[in-house]
């Protein structure tokens, strides 16, 4: 199967969540997706409200929820710090290459219906708001004194 296109929906969900893995010490996709959604949905928040920050990634979990089964154990509420639960869980039945793949299908469910909504190009923007480019790391792999 080919990438998808350099501008795809689809393509920029994966970047989200490979910049947030990158930025992870631990390497653990579970704390990752959990950290993206929490600045995802607060970069929602701040346009639609908290509200409309939930209905946006409830209706994303129910689109890509058809194929992805995992995301039947997530939830979405409005609370700013927490917005989504059920991650862990969803990994411990799943495994952590179906969550992986369910949280890219929620990010990738989510820039299309923010598309629909606002246009691709505010969508887009949006969303690349969230990513977080990971430090540089020195030869030997360790942090520097204080992270």
């Amino acid at each position: 199967m080919s990438p998808p296109p350099e501008n795809s929906p689809g393509r920029l969900a994966r970047q989200l969540f490979e910049y947030e893995l990158a930025s992870t010490h631990s390497g653990e996709s579970t704390a990752a997706a959990e950290r993206l959604i929490e600045r995802v949905y607060a970069a929602l928040a701040r346009t639609f409200g908290a509200y409309g920050a939930q209905a946006l990634l409830v209706r994303a979990i129910g689109r890509a929820g058809t194929d992805h089964p995992v995301l039947a154990l997530v939830t979405v509420n409005a609370e700013p710090t927490s917005p989504m639960h059920g991650l862990a869980e969803a990994a411990n039945v799943h495994g952590m290459q179906a969550t992986s793949d369910g949280v890219v299908a929620l990010l990738t469910a989510l820039v299309q219906g923010l598309g629909r909504l606002i246009g691709d190009d505010l969508a887009v923007n949006l969303l690349e708001q969230t990513i977080v480019v990971p430090a540089p790391r020195p030869a030997d792999g360790r942090l520097p004194a204080g992270h």
